[in-house]
């Protein structure tokens, strides 16, 4: 396939995907979501044992399979997030928690973009006087904006009848972006039952009002599906400094369900109180369009945590045989993160 070919194929494989509901009205997913838990479920604003918390994600994805980098499927997120506690004595325990996010996705040559930006707030509600147990309800309240590059698109009218795509198209176009309004709710539970164990459950319904996501904003509807989710993690001590950390995400999102589980084995470094190191085996289960259930990859994971700042690295290995012709070149994500202030508040505060 030539080059002028290959920008006509993708460029209508784009132009399709734009009306097609169960493509661009699914959410793009991070294999570290424990890392962003604000992007997650609204209710862990503020859920941190310190003053805040900034933590950030860059996920690149099937760079391979289009032979270069900037038109990969690229995705960032950062969020910020800080606690409130109250001084009165009625409700001395419990806190507020205030924080915002953005995200940014970019897909394919294109340049088919989403960008989200969101203020989030939760009210923590200590459910017993030791401050172990907590019943929080969070809310997001943002806003979505899609764009993409027309100017990369090909049409059949500008093909010169030789080689390349340099005649003006007579083709009308929509408006290359627009702009959406979102809604985000979340539940959480956290318990910590002991010094070094806790765990937490949590549930969140994300896109309630469901934006309409389309160029041909006064002709076609195309609502995005609401997203569904359950999240599962905990703390469990093994031996004196080192802990078991696993994990587990549930999404539901039009017909596209997602699992993702697994574990990381967090170890103290000997003589260094702050210092921590982490490795960590992960799975992910999808469902396609079709309802078929299948193993999607495997997920290892690397990280490091010193004196409040984390690291981590993790890499995909895709199992559909489909990427065994790109010699199984996966997905990787680099995190980073930052707790001001760590000291023990009382409440679960998800990390690596």
């Amino acid at each position: 396939m030539s080059l002028s070919s290959k920008s006509v194929f993708l460029a209508f494989i784009v132009s399709f995907c734009l009306l097609v509901n169960d493509v661009f009205t699914q959410d793009a997913h991070f294999s570290q979501f424990y890392s962003t838990p604000v992007v997650t479920n609204p209710a862990f604003t503020g859920a941190v044992n310190g003053d805040f918390r900034v933590s950030g994600v860059y996920r690149s994805q099937w760079f391979t399979v289009l032979n270069k980098p900037d038109q990969s499927f690229n995705t960032f997120a950062f969020n910020f997030d800080t606690r409130f506690d109250f001084q009165n004595k009625i409700i001395a325990k419990d806190f507020v928690g205030v924080g915002v996010y953005f995200y940014h996705n970019e897909a394919g040559i294109n340049e088919f973009t989403t960008n989200t930006i969101a203020l989030s707030g939760a009210y923590h509600k200590a459910l017993d006087w030791d401050s172990r147990k907590f019943l929080t309800v969070g809310l997001q309240v943002g806003v979505l904006q899609n764009n993409v590059n027309v100017g990369n698109f090909n049409f059949a009218d500008e093909f010169d009848g030789i080689d390349q795509f340099s005649i003006p198209t007579n083709e009308t176009l929509p408006t290359n972006d627009y702009t959406v309004f979102d809604l985000n709710l979340g539940l959480l539970y956290t318990n910590q039952f002991s010094k070094r164990g806790s765990y937490y459950l949590s549930g969140n319904i994300n896109h309630i009002n469901r934006p309409n996501l389309t160029f041909y904003i006064d002709a076609i509807e195309v609502q995005m599906n609401r997203k569904y989710g359950l999240q599962f993690g905990g703390e469990f001590a093994q031996g004196r400094t080192n802990a078991w950390l696993p994990r587990l995400t549930y999404s539901k999102q039009g017909q596209h369900q997602e699992l993702v589980l697994g574990t990381n084995y967090k170890v103290q470094m000997m003589g260094y109180a702050d210092s921590k190191f982490y490795l960590g085996l992960w799975g992910r289960v999808v469902t396609d369009r079709y309802d078929t259930l299948h193993s999607d990859a495997v997920i290892g994971f690397v990280g490091m945590e010193y004196n409040g700042f984390q690291f981590g690295f993790s890499y995909d290995m895709a199992l559909e045989d489909y990427f065994d012709t790109v010699d199984n070149r996966g997905t990787f994500e680099v995190t980073l993160g930052y707790i001001s202030g760590q000291e023990a508040k009382g409440v679960i505060c998800p990390t690596f």
